[in-house]
């Protein structure tokens, strides 16, 4: 869990177009300016607010654990105060120098989950975390010692333009940490006059969002394949898996397709991976359907599940059973889930954490999710 410098968040901050205004004091920029929701992966996002109010700046980061800075998801919150003063023109004319001075930076974690994992990490050096407690990490970094790379001062530019406001962007050595490394080229990811929001869509970790049919249409390999489909409506769960004999799901190709019908249970948020939610899936019933001959050769020679009498497109219950036909006792999948956009990704088992138990509930996400139909 890895904390960004402060001296990184002004040094990536923004910039804009060349048409700029001539800036007299720093009252030139007063008022509110913010990014809109910025995802960086799947599992992070944030909105970015900055405000100047008479020579101070306020800059407050809020970092979400899904891609859509959603309020259920806020993690935690970055927050720098300071000094700043607004210069002249710098040299090719198209900004005006930005001093920042005396800043202080501070972490407010949002949620009980990443405070838990916060105290379990010693997170900059501590173990005392609390929920929407302002905690000062003025020059740490992450384990607690000193952050060589924090600046107090940051030597910037900035430029505005029909309600725009843009800054210096780190280029080469123009590090932003000296007047000598002052940039000259503006950010063109700039801040609008204003104030986004968090998200207030619909929670994506309920049951409603899950509602609905789901599909991998092809999942290849050279010599055999798989497609799914997933219904959900409620708390009632159904999975179609359709084996292939080729690599491309062809139609005519089908070897046998498996049915589980379940009922599911949203839990909590998890901690690892981030925004993903828990997934109690209780199996009620697994059919299985041989879809060729050959197939129905192959289950009847080796006794599968119990059953000689295999029949073609004829579905068996083969619920509680192993393929040798011993008793299966597993009842339960200690799942995970994410939404993703228009795509649900399940867990995947890796390692002991194979969703047998809630203790080894599932905690990596499948790469190959299913599609909204």
């Amino acid at each position: 869990m890895k904390m960004p410098t402060i001296a990184l968040f002004f040094l990536c901050l923004l910039s804009c177009s060349k048409s700029s205004e001539k800036f007299d004091s720093a009252s030139s920029i007063d008022g509110t300016w913010s990014r809109a929701c910025e995802a960086v992966d799947p599992t992070t996002s944030s909105i970015t607010k900055m405000k100047f109010q008479k020579g101070e700046v306020t800059m407050l980061t809020s970092f979400f654990g899904d891609s859509y800075c959603s309020n259920e998801f806020l993690n935690f919150e970055l927050k720098t105060i300071g000094s700043a003063a607004v210069g002249g023109k710098i040299a090719n004319g198209t900004a005006n120098e930005l001093n920042f001075a005396n800043l202080k930076t501070s972490l407010t974690i949002k949620n009980d989950l990443f405070v838990a994992g916060a105290n379990s990490e010693k997170l900059f050096g501590r173990s005392g975390w609390s929920k929407n407690v302002d905690v000062d990490i003025t020059g740490k970094d992450s384990d607690g010692d000193v952050d060589l790379s924090f600046a107090k001062k940051i030597y910037d530019i900035v430029a505005a333009s029909n309600n725009i406001l843009c800054f210096g962007l780190d280029v080469d050595d123009q590090t932003a940490t000296s007047v000598a490394k002052r940039p000259t080229t503006l950010d063109t990811d700039c801040f609008f006059r204003g104030e986004f929001m968090a998200s207030t869509q619909p929670a994506r970790n309920t049951l409603r969002a899950l509602e609905g049919t789901w599909q991998n249409e092809c999942d290849e390999d050279d010599s055999s394949s798989i497609s799914q489909i997933v219904t959900i409506s409620g708390t009632g769960y159904e999975s179609k898996v359709t084996s292939y004999s080729d690599g491309n799901c062809t139609p005519d190709k089908e070897s046998f397709v498996t049915r589980l019908t379940a009922t599911i249970d949203v839990g909590a948020n998890t901690i690892r991976p981030s925004g993903a939610t828990e997934l109690d899936i209780v199996q009620t019933k697994t059919f299985l359907m041989p879809k060729s001959a050959s197939v129905v050769s192959a289950f009847n020679s080796a006794n599968s599940y119990g059953f000689s009498n295999w029949a073609l497109n004829v579905e068996k219950d083969i619920s509680g059973k192993n393929p040798d036909g011993t008793p299966d006792s597993t009842t339960n999948i200690y799942d995970i889930f994410k939404i993703i956009g228009n795509s649900l990704c399940f867990g995947v088992a890796v390692g002991q954490d194979d969703g047998s138990t809630a203790n080894k509930r599932f905690t990596f996400l499948e790469n190959d999710c299913l599609e909204e139909k």
